[in-house]
């Protein structure tokens, strides 16, 4: 079987690495980098010196993904007929025929890939990999009525008709009927060195240091988002809760440091919070965030992390949680799965009680 692989975030790539030597380790797979990746060149290049794949695509796609092209009526249509002309656009021309296409975002370069991929082969088979909460809460599959015609009047299928299974870490935490059948993927041995060394050498990690902390809590991007709320104030009680010994990890969107003459520890990384998890050994740290999936995935990946602390019950303002039954769902099931792992305190006292501080 032939296999191509798509990748938009680290994340991503760090999973399709997975995939690629536990789940696909006997296909012929080649990988497809976009650019809304940071530094896909020096990535695309040290997974060729790897070996871990046969060909290694890049390409611009995010001019596709965020629809920047120009649209006419010519191109509306022309381009799902002939979805080629388009990416050769941004740099891409798959002649390959595909077994099989694997990706974990739902955008319009993936719609445009996975068009020219049927188009050369009518029985190509579909799966959507683990991205994170989010795979677990929705997909973003859509059909529009251009897509409906083309269907309709040529058997030019989109892939907002197609049933996508989904490969996750975790069916159990799966929030939504998808229409498909939803596959476990092996959870990932820390003790693997094999695919340790893989990952580091793509990633080019070389080595991190254990913060000195007693906790390790993870910003949110609110900030950038422009939502108003109490998080700036619960991150510096969480602080003082653990006598300064805690080390703050920005979000990297967040336009700047708001904690600068706080005294709290920022930890400044830019190595992938997973491979970050991969190498160091945070036995004796606690994981504190609002929402943010960095303090769950290491309980998802690897069965053994340290403590986690949700503390969406006690974030007063905005939230992107506010309203949406999918999240709900999605940490509910996290607290009933791991209920000696993570907890989500609905005050502060409940909050030291749990931590016996």
């Amino acid at each position: 079987m032939k296999t191509l692989i798509y990748c938009c975030s680290v994340y991503q790539l760090f999973n399709a690495i997975h995939i690629r030597m536990h789940v696909l380790n006997e296909d012929e797979v080649d990988i497809l980098l976009s650019d809304i990746m940071p530094d896909q060149d020096g990535l695309a290049e040290r997974l060729r010196q790897s070996g871990l794949f046969g060909k290694v695509y890049t390409s611009q796609g995010k001019f596709i993904a965020h629809q920047q092209y120009k649209h006419t009526r010519l191109s509306v249509y022309g381009y799902r007929i002939f979805p080629n002309l388009l990416l050769k656009k941004v740099g891409l021309e798959l002649r390959e025929k595909y077994d099989r296409f694997y990706f974990a975002t739902f955008d319009e370069f993936i719609s445009y890939v996975f068009l020219r991929l049927h188009w050369l082969n009518k029985k190509l088979e579909v799966c959507c990999y683990e991205d994170g909460g989010a795979t677990y809460m929705r997909t973003f599959q859509s059909c529009n009525a251009v897509e409906r015609r083309l269907y309709r009047w040529f058997g030019i299928l989109p892939l907002g008709l197609v049933k996508v299974p989904l490969l996750v870490y975790v069916p159990e935490l799966v929030t939504f009927d998808c229409g498909a059948p939803v596959r476990a993927m092996p959870r990932i041995d820390s003790r693997d060195e094999a695919f340790r060394d893989a990952v580091n050498q793509v990633f080019g990690f070389a080595g991190a240091e254990v913060p000195d902390c007693q906790a390790i809590f993870f910003e949110e991007s609110f900030l950038a988002d422009g939502l108003k709320n109490n998080d700036a104030e619960l991150i510096e009680r969480c602080n003082q809760l653990f006598g300064g010994k805690m080390v703050l990890k920005p979000h990297p969107r967040n336009p700047y440091n708001r904690f600068e003459n706080s005294g709290i520890q920022i930890l400044y990384s830019k190595i992938p919070w997973e491979i970050y998890c991969l190498n160091v050994d945070l036995s004796g740290k606690i994981l504190l965030t609002v929402n943010s999936n960095a303090a769950i995935s290491p309980h998802i990946l690897f069965q053994r992390a340290p403590k986690s602390v949700l503390l969406f019950n006690l974030l007063v303002g905005e939230s992107n949680l506010r309203g949406k039954p999918e999240y709900d769902a999605y940490y509910s099931k996290i607290l009933n799965l791991f209920p000696h792992e993570i907890f989500a305190p609905r005050s502060f006292e409940e909050l030291k009680a749990g931590l016996n501080l």
